[in-house]
């Protein structure tokens, strides 16, 4: 994790994460062997980076680090088991996560409100989570969406997809959600500005920019 030095860091300041951050290495080593391409690219591209994130916006916003960055490990952990148009997925997600948090010596409390106010509201289909840890992963994983290549890796990955436009469609929403939904900090949504608008030139042409 040497490329994620807000993550390391917290790693260093709780014994609990750190079982955490390893139980959670060994869930995800096997995808690298995996036929399906975002299984395999998810870990380094996406959960790594998407906890590296919520970690600094911790440090700058005064939320709970061990809280934030247990949420942003596990808030896609059900990428190791199946593949993400298994119906299953998100109840896989919160029996894995509960699990992995419990054997790290997270209180039944603390397991509560991690589930039900960090990890399910993440991607804030129902409305903004309740809480500023919740808010804190959430626009973590809307900032590795939009500062990594999380958008032209899912784009290759779909090469070869019979409808490019339903993509193309899917691409901008998300972009639009990422911005105007997930991220509730102002110098977060500053930061990604340019990366948006550059993304959305790509993706919806010139008229959409």
């Amino acid at each position: 994790m040497s490329n994620f030095t807000f993550l390391q860091n917290a790693i260093n300041t709780s014994p609990r994460l750190e079982n955490l951050a390893a139980a959670i290495d060994l869930l995800y080593a096997p995808l690298t062997r995996s036929q399906d391409a975002w299984q395999r690219w998810c870990y380094h591209g996406h959960v790594l980076p998407v906890a590296n994130f919520a970690c600094e916006l911790a440090i700058a916003h005064g939320a709970n680090l061990e809280q934030c960055a247990a949420g942003a490990l596990l808030h896609d952990v059900a990428d190791t088991v199946m593949l993400r148009d298994d119906p299953q997925f998100e109840a896989a997600s919160v029996k894995i996560a509960e699990a992995q948090l419990c054997m790290c010596g997270f209180t039944a409390e603390e397991i509560e409100v991690l589930m039900r106010k960090v990890i399910e509201p993440h991607s804030c289909t129902d409305g903004p989570p309740p809480t500023l840890d919740g808010k804190i992963v959430a626009s973590g994983d809307a900032l590795a969406h939009l500062l990594t290549d999380f958008y032209t890796f899912t784009t290759w990955a779909h090469l070869g997809d019979d409808d490019y436009l339903a993509h193309r469609e899917w691409v901008l929403g998300k972009l639009e959600k990422d911005l105007t939904r997930k991220i509730f900090f102002e110098d977060a949504r500053s930061r990604v500005e340019p990366a948006y608008q550059a993304l959305k030139l790509v993706f919806g042409g010139a008229g959409n920019a």
